[in-house]
């Protein structure tokens, strides 16, 4: 069961229990869908992805969110998401 291929945003949002102004971890962004829903339910995100051209292209895809402060994009590989926090 590939959680990042079948949740729906509502599920993804039901299941984690979003809350506003919280943050939330996204270790592997790619296209930035469940990060949308996450920031769209009002929580926070801190992205990560090894591969630049997901930071690039969610840097305008969710460029008001990254204005407002409620995203932060780290290009980074998530096997070791402590580090890419304290960057």
């Amino acid at each position: 069961f590939d959680l990042n291929l079948t949740l729906k945003d509502a599920e993804l949002i039901y299941l984690l229990k979003i809350q506003k102004n919280s943050w939330y971890l996204d270790c592997t962004l790619g296209g930035g869908g469940h990060a949308r829903a996450i920031l769209n339910a009002g929580g926070q995100v801190l992205g990560i992805d090894q591969d630049q051209d997901a930071i690039n292209f969610n840097h305008q895809y969710l460029l008001k969110h990254l204005k407002i402060n409620k995203l932060i994009l780290v290009k980074d590989n998530f096997t070791n998401p402590s580090v890419s926090v304290h960057k």
